[in-house]
């Protein structure tokens, strides 16, 4: 039997959003006879413990995170220092394990890249991140990615434009792999998750799942209900917005219930927090709603949610762009406007065939390009490719 190949994935967090859920995708789909995945995160959480269920080595150890937040001289210059120290922290943690390709799962943390040049090991940046910093900042990432990586694979084209608009000289190194998620799994009959959630049979249910942070758009969203609430007041409509806010930013959920208990669609919103099994919220779902107002590497939750066979409406920006079909498999409106918005969201909630055509457009487009094994074996094929390309020239 041919030796396992040893891949190690370096992440940024242990939550189950959407970075998360591809990481976890990623790890415990690969072909258990070819390779052998080990991994790191930075601290414990559900990812941690569903990872433990299939993966024998999963460690938890300190990682150097570079967040939007942090993006500063002074934080810059303390770098070296820092991921110094916490790659040699890998180094104990993995002594006496062989590693074949070490696998960063986003730009936002650092260690691995540094570890894995070290040790002159094949290093590949999944890139889930568009650069929206300030110019010097995105040119001084784009370089580092390039002295760091042997092979930088995005989420999206959007995502590699974004970085080889920096560095020409990436566009030797970069191609993209699209997220994918597996099959709808068999839940309840949506009238009993309904009734569950105290949601009327007759309402219209308009989801919006995802963080609760300064970009995912649950303000966006109120407001075009309450443009919406005058409009289409003869129809029962149901505003679900599911998700938490990040870790220490609490403040971002203080301000969404405030302005949920100020506005005169409250009684039609439901929040609830984040969700382990969303198949439930997407089972009593009538239109998914992303609207996002910065621009995404991405989108997830569009596939998810075309996986179910339900229309999406989304922000017309960023890698979601890639995803949704204007008028085919949902729509796609002008990014920040709330009117745009409502326009798309009434188009849809009084018209109930248009909704379904692009609900089975929608899961049609899923089986030909998002599907959980097409993005396996995309990522099993690269690193075949990488390792016949020979050792890597320090």
């Amino acid at each position: 039997m041919a030796k396992k190949i040893n891949i190690l994935f370096v992440h940024q967090s242990a939550d189950l959003y959407g970075s998360d859920k591809m990481l976890l995708a990623l790890a415990t789909g690969l072909d258990p006879e070819r390779f052998n995945p080990i991994v790191i995160l930075p601290c414990d959480g559900p990812l941690y413990a569903e990872l433990k269920k299939k993966i024998r080595f999963v460690y938890i150890s300190p990682l150097v995170r570079v967040g939007r937040s942090l993006i500063n001289l002074r934080y810059l210059a303390s770098l070296p220092f820092k991921i110094y120290t916490t790659s040699r922290r890998l180094d104990k943690i993995l002594a006496g394990q062989s590693i074949d390709i070490v696998h960063t799962n986003t730009l936002a943390v650092w260690t691995g890249a540094f570890w894995a040049r070290r040790n002159k090991i094949i290093h590949i940046w999944n890139v889930r991140e568009l650069l929206v910093g300030p110019g010097w900042v995105n040119k001084l990432i784009a370089h580092l990615i390039d002295y760091y990586s042997f092979k930088i694979i995005g989420n999206s084209n959007e995502t590699i434009k974004s970085l080889v608009e920096y560095n020409k000289h990436l566009s030797n190194k970069v191609s993209y792999i699209y997220n994918g998620v597996a099959p709808a799994q068999i839940i309840q009959n949506s009238a009993i998750i309904r009734k569950s959630l105290n949601i009327p049979s007759d309402a219209i249910v308009i989801s919006l799942v995802g963080r609760i942070n300064r970009m995912k758009g649950q303000k966006l969203l109120i407001r075009a209900g309450e443009i919406l609430a005058d409009r289409v007041s003869e129809i029962n409509l149901i505003y679900l917005c599911v998700g938490s806010p990040p870790q220490k930013q609490d403040k971002f959920l203080v301000e969404l219930d405030r302005i949920i208990e100020t506005s005169k669609i409250r009684h039609s919103i439901k929040r609830l927090d984040y969700r382990e099994k969303i198949s439930s919220i997407w089972e009593i779902t009538d239109i998914c709603v992303v609207p996002s107002t910065e621009p995404e590497s991405f989108g997830l939750v569009a596939v998810e949610a075309m996986r179910a066979g339900k229309p999406v409406i989304a922000a017309d920006h960023g890698g979601i762009r890639e995803i949704i079909e204007h008028d085919i498999t949902g729509l796609r409106f002008t990014p920040g406007d709330h009117e745009a918005l409502a326009e798309a969201l009434e188009l849809l909630i009084r018209n109930k065939e248009l909704r379904d055509s692009m609900g089975r457009a929608g899961l049609k487009r899923y089986k030909d390009k998002f599907t959980r094994a097409q993005f396996i074996s995309k990522f099993q094929n690269a690193y075949y490719n990488l390792l016949k390309k020979g050792t890597v020239e320090i």
